[in-house]
């Protein structure tokens, strides 16, 4: 039977799980499937965290957006350089 102990120290894990994730989401560039191998957490695992905690889907979703802001200032800088390749 679980306890509330029990349960506290679940909690506590998820949310060190969640929070490992998202930095290894911020390491990776946002490829979600390196990520999760760097912070050893499936991409079932992952996705279900995204759908069901609005917080963590937000998280989420703002080191992608961080990621896409970062690669087009550099293709923007490339090109104002003349560097099409």
């Amino acid at each position: 039977m679980e306890t509330e102990r029990d349960t506290q120290r679940i909690d506590e894990r998820v949310a060190q799980e969640k929070a490992d994730i998202l930095q290894a989401l911020a390491n990776t560039s946002g490829i979600v499937s390196s990520a999760c191998k760097a912070a050893n957490v499936s991409r079932m695992t992952y996705y279900r965290w995204y759908n069901e905690d609005p917080d963590f889907r937000e998280k989420a979703d703002d080191i992608k957006e961080l990621q896409k802001d970062f690669a087009e200032s550099l293709i923007l800088k490339k090109m104002k350089e003349g560097d099409t390749t």
